[in-house]
C-alpha cells in the first residue's frame, strides 16, 4: 500500500523540481525470494535546486479507514538511520484516511521533519497520531487539482522550495 502513497510523493517532489528516487526495503534475489539488504534507509532521496536535498521515509495509517498511525510504525532501523545521518534533511510522509473526498475520514497526508515527529511522540499521551489531530497538523499538505500540494507556509516550502528561487 505504501507504494501507491511513495509513487504520489515522488509526483509532489517532481512537480517542486526535485529529482526523486525510489527506494526498496527488498529486492527479488535470482531464487525469486524477497532480500532486505537495505533495512532503515528511507523509501525516497530527493535532490534539486542549490544542491538541497534529503531523504523521505513513506508511511500509511492504520484500521479499517487508516484513521491513525502509530508511532512504533517508523521501525527501529529507521530510527537508528535517521540518527545517523543528516537530521534536518530526513522526512516523513505520513497519509491517513481511505480516499479523497470520502465522506469518513477523507484521505490527508502529513509531510514533517522526522525531528518534528519525534517530538511530537515525545508529548503525546498516546501510542499514535489520530486522524483528528493530523487533520489540523501545520505539517498537513493540500489536496489541489489532483495532486498533493505544499503551502506555502509549510516548512518544506520555506526551506526548499520558495528559498530556492
Amino acid at each position: 500500500m505504501a507504494d501507491k502513497y511513495q509513487n504520489e510523493l515522488t509526483a509532489l517532489l517532481g512537480r517542486s523540481g526535485f529529482v526523486a528516487i525510489k527506494n526498496t526495503d527488498y529486492h527479488i534475489n535470482s531464487y525469486g525470494k524477497k532480500v532486505f539488504p537495505n533495512q532503515g534507509i528511507p523509501d525516497t532521496f530527493f535532490a534539486g535546486r542549490l544542491n538541497r536535498g534529503g531523504f523521505v521515509e513513506c508511511k500509511t495509517g492504520v484500521g479499517k479507514y487508516r484513521q491513525a498511525f502509530p508511532f512504533k510504525n517508523w521501525r527501529d532501523d529507521q530510527r537508528e538511520w535517521f540518527a545517523n545521518h543528516d537530521q534536518a534533511a530526513y522526512w516523513l510522509f505520513i497519509v491517513l484516511g481511505k480516499r479523497i473526498g470520502a465522506k469518513k475520514y477523507p484521505r490527508i497526508a502529513l509531510l514533517m521533519p522526522a525531528w518534528a515527529f519525534t517530538a511530537w511522540e515525545e508529548r503525546a499521551e498516546r501510542k499514535s497520531i489520530p486522524y483528528k489531530e493530523a487533520e489540523t497538523s501545520i505539517w498537513r499538505l493540500e489536496w489541489k487539482d489532483g495532486h498533493w500540494s505544499v503551502p506555502e507556509y509549510h516548512l518544506f516550502h520555506v526551506q526548499y522550495i520558495g528559498g530556492a528561487k
